[in-house]
């Protein structure tokens, strides 16, 4: 009896799991079709949770793919789909951040996600989409963002490219003006051009006038100043024409 009951459990446990997976895998399948981030983190959670089994994607790392010709996008993005980083870098691009691939791959920091860039025209490039299986096409835009199509094995997907770093800022703003006729503005992210400090204007400083004079106060014992007397000892009017000085006063005497 009792070992019955418990293979019976065991075997009803076993089902419920079951159920639960396929469960998962079905929201998991509905979740695939929104590509944007808040339904990966979503469909991840369900996927740990239903213990479905993940594994490391397959792909090469960066070591492993020859570096080829440098180009005016080389440089750090954003996958706009996914929130994730990834960098351009002579010919391939590897992750930066990792991610969930098809919610069971996981893609990991320097593993290879595109290989095989080549320059087509002004702003505009191609490459093999690993992940997906197949080619991606893609335009740089006035903004300084890149537009991706990638006709991949499950169908067509298409995202942006977010710019956050230029490995060549010089060489890839002269890649949009070519493109595009335009040129291209920092990240929004980039510290602000700060403009060069005016240099400084003279000071104009009102011409101080001197205070007027002020006699100053005599000191203790000094005589104050008296107008002139005209009619001191010595003076000798207009109308004078002298002929002599009397000696008793020493006063001129007039004609």
């Amino acid at each position: 009896m009792y070992p019955a009951n418990t293979e019976n459990k065991s075997h009803q446990v076993t089902a419920t799991q079951a159920r639960l997976k396929m469960a998962a895998c079905t929201v998991i399948a509905l979740l695939a079709t929104c590509i944007n981030a808040q339904a990966q983190d979503l469909a991840e959670t369900i996927a740990k949770a239903a213990g479905i089994p993940q594994t490391n994607a397959f792909l090469p790392d960066r070591y492993s793919v020859a570096k080829t010709q440098a180009l005016p996008i080389d440089g750090v993005w954003m996958i706009s789909a996914i929130r994730k980083k990834i960098r351009i870098e002579q010919g391939r691009a590897f992750a930066l951040d990792p991610w969930l691939h098809l919610f069971v791959l996981k893609v990991q920091p320097d593993m290879v996600v595109m290989q095989n860039f080549r320059r087509t025209g002004n702003g505009t490039y191609m490459a093999d989409d690993l992940p997906l299986l197949g080619p991606a096409t893609m335009s740089l835009q006035a903004d300084g963002n890149m537009q991706v199509n990638i006709q991949g094995k499950f169908g067509p997907v298409n995202y942006t490219l977010l710019r956050l770093e230029p490995q060549y800022p010089d060489a890839f703003n002269a890649e949009i003006a070519a493109a595009t006729g335009q040129s291209v503005a920092p990240p929004a992210y980039a510290a602000p051009v700060q403009a060069p400090y005016p240099a400084p204007q003279p000071v104009q400083q009102p011409v101080q006038q001197p205070a007027p004079y002020q006699p100053a106060e005599p000191l203790p014992g000094m005589p104050v100043d008296q107008p002139y007397d005209d009619t001191s000892p010595g003076y000798t009017p207009e109308e004078c024409a002298p002929i002599n000085v009397d000696p008793q006063t020493g006063e001129m005497i007039c004609a």
